[in-house]
Parts: C-alpha cells; sequence; structure tokens
C-alpha cells in the first residue's frame, strides 16, 4: 500500500481497444497508456514523472518519453476524423491528461 491518501480508481477496458490503432503500436507503447490509464486519477491526469512510468513498466526512462511523444501526438494510422487528432494523452502540470477519459466516462453511464 502506497500511502493512505491514494485513493483507487477504475478505468473501462472495451473490447474494441484491440481494434484500435494503438493496438498497431509496439507492446512498450501499449504498456505505457495502460499504465497511465490505471493509475490516473478521477479527474483524468496520471500523476507520474517519467522516472515512475519507468519503474512501473520496467522501461528505460529515455524510451519513456519517446513513447509519452507518440501517445501524445496526432495518430497518423488512422485517416478518418478524429477528437484531438487521435493524440492519446497531453502533457500538464504534474502528469498526463488522457484525453478522452470524460468520454469513456460517459459511455459508462449511458451504459447504465
Amino acid at each position: 500500500m502506497e500511502g493512505w491518501w491514494e485513493v483507487n480508481t477504475w478505468t473501462p477496458l472495451w473490447s474494441s481497444i484491440v481494434d484500435s490503432s494503438l493496438w498497431k503500436e509496439e507492446g512498450e507503447v501499449v504498456k505505457v497508456f495502460m499504465t497511465l490509464l490505471a493509475k490516473k486519477d478521477s479527474d483524468h491526469i496520471c500523476r507520474l514523472d517519467t522516472y515512475r512510468i519507468s519503474n512501473l513498466c520496467n522501461i528505460d526512462e529515455i524510451r519513456v518519453l519517446d513513447i509519452l511523444k507518440i501517445l501524445s501526438s496526432p495518430d497518423t494510422r488512422r485517416k478518418i476524423p478524429q477528437e484531438h487528432e487521435g493524440r492519446r494523452i497531453r502533457a500538464v502540470e504534474g502528469g498526463w491528461l488522457i484525453l478522452n477519459g470524460e468520454k469513456y466516462r460517459q459511455m459508462v453511464r449511458d451504459e447504465r
């Protein structure tokens, strides 16, 4: 247990993720993104620096920087228009914002 102040959060995992362009990325890219999803707070911000991401994913910190650049860049694999040009994350003060986090939260509400 890391700290009493940390609250466990969860994130939905839709089966369509395996059909997404994310799944065509290298395994380390998927692993970092899944880690960001798993560790994000209720405001969709993952408050981890590259050192912590590197340790959690067991990936070299320089490689993590490259992966974060991939995840924060436009998705060039899909040609149809996408929200945020297909970017999955954006750097914010103290961490990384999951750009479609609120969209997927609303999808969970709609499923109820």
